[in-house]
């Protein structure tokens, strides 16, 4: 069991002896509280509880680090296929002088396409709206309409809007 004090916090040199070892410290905590007269065994008990503590806060802290910054990563990467798609739309559409929306199939058939698909597996939906052309994806929840939701929207080159 460990005796706690509520004294005043200060600065303080502090000297103990435990089972014929003396420890020596100096903090800001010690008046607050844990006076060292516990036995050895239960010291070591302590700093490994402590350090297990330490290791599990670290991990799970990195873990969760990790996680959001590969889902940004995710979020990236879909939105430049995204406008790599709508780049190719509207040079497809351009060169082929013409006023019909292109679909990911017809684009499927150039090389500069790098996917079909986004980071979680969906696939991107092609929109052309007057002279305006999207690309869209249900992002990671893979439901259309949502806050996640990946949009890229661009507007038709002159030339292809005096074809129409």
């Amino acid at each position: 069991m460990l005796p706690l004090s509520l004294s005043v916090l200060r600065w303080r040199h502090r000297e103990n002896v435990l089972d014929g070892i003396t420890v020596r410290c100096t903090a800001l905590f010690t008046a607050c509280g844990i006076s060292m007269e516990f036995r050895r065994p239960q010291l070591k008990k302590l700093i490994q509880i402590t350090a297990i503590s330490v290791g599990l806060f670290v991990w799970i802290g990195s873990a969760l680090w990790w996680i959001s910054v590969h889902r940004h990563a995710q979020r990236v990467a879909s939105e430049s296929l995204a406008r790599n798609i709508l780049d190719l739309a509207k040079n497809s559409q351009a060169s082929a002088h013409s006023i019909e929306c292109p679909t990911i199939e017809q684009l499927a058939a150039n090389p500069a396409l790098v996917s079909k698909l986004d980071a979680w597996a969906g696939s991107f939906v092609l929109r052309c709206d007057g002279s305006t052309i999207s690309v869209s994806s249900s992002g990671p929840d893979k439901m259309p309409g949502t806050s996640d939701d990946i949009r890229v929207t661009g507007t038709l080159t002159s030339h292809a809007i005096l074809t129409k």
